[in-house]
């Protein structure tokens, strides 16, 4: 065995050692220090995480079939990485059970008399959705192993689209029933994959296997999807500005003029505009510490925009972060990393992309 795959095998090894001591502690300390807390910002908190590292890693998943399909090259060794977010499907799952039982305690739409609002039939339709994407995503990873498999790779990307649209809509718009927004499903699955990418680019960084073209590639990806989600908020948040319609404006409101004002002020830095001026420099996007740099802002806006998008609305007059946030955050982190290098240990690597006749 090389020098160089030792160093990477120890490397994989401590993460997961490491990933899995932050995860015992933040348990540990989670159960002693929130015991007494109010249920209701661990709730928050739990569907912000679960709408965030969700995200992230089924937008992972996804990513090696975006580029199959589109005939793309250049992913290498970088779609190993992509693929270890599968790892992630099993605690995704026992997360939204997890919040189908605690719904009578945090769920505003739990008494709502409206049919789709059907607190079971919402987290069922999820579950169901989210249950065939994962065994789409195990389906696909198997497929690679033995070439290009074109008809797999869009029936993922099709039902990814389906499956997160549905989750914008039932997790996020539904937060509050009375206000609806036909761009939400778009704009959350779209989100989704800019997390991924942005996760995608740091993992290559972190892992060191991606040569310059390859970063560059996946900088000029970030750049396109900051700009598709800058694009998708602001054509969602300007009619909502001039119609000035009161079932419209309730969205706006509590994140415009309230306490939580700031919040969005920042966003608009961390990751609608910032990204895009960073990434327009060649050299940038091909350094991996500032590409590292900048893929690890990304994903910390990205995780207080999913913050903002949920607790805002959970607390209109209040910005609420405390102990909770930062305890189940450390948990959602810790089985993310653990479960993606887990993934590295054992996954094989896919048959390369084969060059098209055409």
């Amino acid at each position: 065995m090389s020098r160089e795959v030792t160093t990477h095998n120890k490397l994989i090894n401590r993460t997961i050692l490491i990933s899995g001591l932050v995860f015992l502690t933040s348990m540990f300390l989670g159960y002693y220090l929130l015991k007494d807390r109010d249920a209701t910002s661990i709730w928050r908190t739990l569907l912000v995480n679960y709408l965030f590292f969700t995200s992230a890693t089924a937008g992972l998943t996804v990513w090696p079939a975006i580029v199959l399909i589109s005939n793309g090259k250049w992913m290498g060794s970088l779609e190993k990485l992509s693929q270890a977010g599968i790892s992630f499907s099993l605690p995704s799952l026992i997360v939204l059970f997890i919040l189908y039982k605690s719904s009578p305690e945090w769920a505003p739409w739990y008494s709502s008399s409206k049919p789709w609002l059907d607190n079971t039939f919402l987290f069922s339709r999820n579950m169901i959705l989210q249950i065939i994407f994962w065994l789409l995503a195990v389906a696909f990873l198997f497929s690679r192993r033995k070439g290009n498999n074109t008809v797999l790779a869009g029936i993922l990307i099709l039902w990814y689209v389906i499956t997160f649209s549905v989750a914008g809509f039932d997790f996020v718009m539904a937060l509050d029933p009375e206000w609806h927004s036909m761009m939400m499903g778009g704009y959350f699955f779209t989100s989704a994959l800019y997390i991924a990418l942005a996760l995608w680019a740091l993992l290559a960084v972190f892992m060191r296997p991606a040569e310059k073209s390859a970063l560059h590639d996946i900088g000029n990806l970030t750049i396109a999807f900051c700009m598709l989600t800058s694009y998708l908020m602001f054509s969602q948040l300007l009619p909502i500005w001039y119609e000035n319609m009161p079932e419209e404006t309730r969205f706006l409101v509590g994140r415009m003029n309230l306490a939580w004002k700031y919040i969005s002020m920042a966003l608009l830095v961390l990751v609608y505009l910032g990204p895009v001026l960073f990434l327009l420099n060649r050299w940038v996007k091909e350094n991996r510490i500032y590409m590292g740099v900048i893929s690890l802002l990304i994903l910390t806006g990205m995780w207080i925009e999913r913050w903002w998008l949920v607790s805002a609305e959970l607390s209109r007059h209040k910005v609420e972060f405390g102990l909770p946030d930062i305890l189940v955050t450390a948990i959602f982190i810790s089985l993310t990393i653990g479960g993606i290098f887990t993934g590295l240990r054992f996954f094989k690597e896919p048959a390369p992309l084969k060059t098209s006749n055409a």
